[in-house]
């Protein structure tokens, strides 16, 4: 009775119950959202590389949300441990520096622009104003970091290189 009563309140303050109209799978949220990048790009917002490396970055996500463990998470489903399984998955990720199939493996080097993309793939469609596929109650799973914390140096520590031994080093030198 008292979420139906705030939906109604927003019903009457926004016209807009605040709930998406239906569930919504991974795949149609990535695709509405490069249509929306396109015609950014169309409208000269943002240049035609940028929809490219989007396309790119969030291909990872429809592998991941492709998989058989993933298939029947919708869009409004994903939460905290379904972005830290993604972020897992592409840590383990690895990919040849050309594309090449036989080319050298290493480990993927755009994690953080892909973590981003998703982020960015998610507030917009949550956003009322422009996707208006996820409820305006969805909280974001990938607005949290889920990059390895650095740790800082301490400050008070002694210093790796002493004035001594660069004097050294310097003396070393020709």
């Amino acid at each position: 009775l008292s979420r139906a009563r705030h939906i109604d309140e927003r019903l009457a303050d926004q016209k807009c119950s605040g709930l998406a109209p239906r569930r919504v799978r991974n795949s149609e949220l990535v695709e509405a959202f490069l249509q929306a990048l396109h015609r950014r790009a169309d409208a000269g917002e943002i240049v035609a590389r940028s929809v490219a490396r989007y396309r790119s970055a969030l291909s990872h996500l429809l592998n991941f949300a492709g998989s058989t463990s993933n298939t029947k998470i919708y869009a409004q489903q994903v939460d905290r441990g379904f972005a830290q399984r993604f972020a897992a998955f592409l840590n383990a990720l690895s990919t040849s520096g050309n594309g090449r199939s036989g080319a050298d493996q290493r480990p993927i080097r755009s994690a953080r622009f892909v973590l981003d993309a998703v982020r960015a793939a998610f507030e917009w469609a949550r956003d009322p104003e422009r996707g208006r596929l996820l409820p305006q109650d969805f909280r974001n799973p990938f607005m949290k970091c889920l990059r390895p914390r650095t740790v800082e140096r301490d400050m008070l520590a002694p210093p790796d290189i002493t004035p001594s031994m660069a004097a050294d080093f310097l003396k070393a030198c020709d």
